[in-house]
């Protein structure tokens, strides 16, 4: 059985105290000197065993943590094999208050991946990379490809501001001061940043996948003119809040709203096309119809002997029914003719149409000469 340090430092004591015990003779001298000697060392002795107990009592204590944090790391991934995934981030989040190990960086990247947190995952999964330098291989390659797929899933945003030293937040999640050093990963959908120094300053906006954008947030705004309806609602409605706000828009944003766009009219137009073609067939039919129909009705109401072994019984009505569905699909097919039409004129490419006036010579019927004036606007 290992003695405690209390034992020890007892025991040593007895043996110091038979040291003291007195010795006649020969070494009665030496005995004092022995004496001289402990009550020097033995007040700086003491202290030194001291330490080495509460060094070795530090020492247990944190293989009792590191034991406990191993045990909550395995009860963690075999929840995330369940499919347990919050379960299993509360796991690692004690285990990493035991031991602030940058490997189980990893871990978390993996549960808040999981729970659709892609943009905390995305953290930690650089915070692995650029902090576990000791890591396996084989773990900070899977970091690398988890980065490169959850960087399309999340919405850049860069916060910037005109005062140093204010506090950034999004959705009350503080990401420290200004100027930030990197910017923020957010999820897709809306979110509420605040950037708080004397004032808070509030701005909702929404994010995309794969998106980048730039929100800048200015305690200095300009003022308002007088009387403006901008500064007439925002006064009464937030008489201390001014946000500034200037959203991203890049080139390669609007360009790639403009394609998108084109591409849409460019499938309404086709899809005019073909509604436009049935109609004219509709239309075709229609009219093919309503001549055979009107022509028969006519052969036998005006020539009874058209067809005299089948005389025509106007009770039944065929050719006459021919006739009225005819006109029926004549209409409709020029309905979507029309329609048709009107589609693709909404949404033909708009060629710009240069502005001016244009002056001409012209001659009149009876021979006489005058100027002509034109122009588009």
């Amino acid at each position: 059985m290992v003695p405690s340090c209390e034992e020890s430092y007892a025991r040593q004591r007895a043996q110091d105290r038979a040291c003291l015990r007195p010795r006649w003779g020969r070494r009665t001298v030496a005995g004092f000197a022995f004496v001289t000697v402990w009550a020097l060392v033995a007040p700086v002795s003491r202290p030194g065993r001291t330490v080495s107990c509460e060094i070795g009592l530090a020492r247990a204590e944190a293989a009792s943590a590191k034991a406990e944090a191993k045990a909550k790391l395995q009860k963690g991934a075999q929840l995330l094999q369940e499919g347990e995934f919050a379960q299993a981030l509360a796991q690692f989040k004690d285990a990493y208050e035991l031991v602030p190990s940058p490997k189980i960086f990893f871990n978390f990247g993996i549960a808040y991946a999981g729970l659709g947190r892609y943009s905390e995952a995305l953290e930690s999964f650089e915070k692995f990379t650029a902090e576990a330098t000791d890591a396996s291989p084989a773990n900070l390659s899977e970091a690398k490809q988890q980065i490169d797929s959850l960087t399309g899933k999340v919405e850049k945003v860069t916060v910037t501001s005109d005062r140093d030293g204010a506090s950034v937040s999004i959705d009350g999640r503080s990401y420290g001061l200004t100027p930030l050093a990197h910017p923020i990963y957010v999820d897709p959908g809306s979110h509420q940043l605040v950037v708080q120094d004397d004032r808070p300053l509030l701005e909702n906006f929404t994010a995309f996948a794969g998106k980048e954008a730039t929100l800048v947030m200015r305690f200095n705004a300009p003022e308002e003119p007088a009387g403006g309806a901008a500064a007439g609602a925002t006064g009464a409605a937030h008489p201390d809040l001014a946000t500034g706000v200037t959203p991203a828009t890049s080139d390669a944003d609007e360009e790639a709203n403009n394609e998108a766009r084109r591409k849409l009219h460019r499938r309404l137009r086709r899809a005019s096309l073909i509604v436009g073609g049935v109609g004219v067939a509709t239309a075709v039919t229609g009219l093919i119809l309503h001549t055979v129909g009107s022509n028969k009705y006519d052969a036998i109401v005006n020539d009874a002997s058209a067809m005299p072994a089948h005389p025509y019984n106007p009770s039944n009505g065929n050719y006459g029914t021919f006739e009225a569905a005819g006109v029926g699909l004549i209409v409709g097919g020029a309905a979507l003719v029309g329609a048709s039409a009107i589609t693709y004129l909404l949404n033909r490419d708009h060629t710009p149409v240069e502005k001016g006036v244009s002056v001409s010579l012209s001659a009149g019927p009876t021979g006489r000469f005058g100027l002509l004036l034109s122009g588009s606007y």
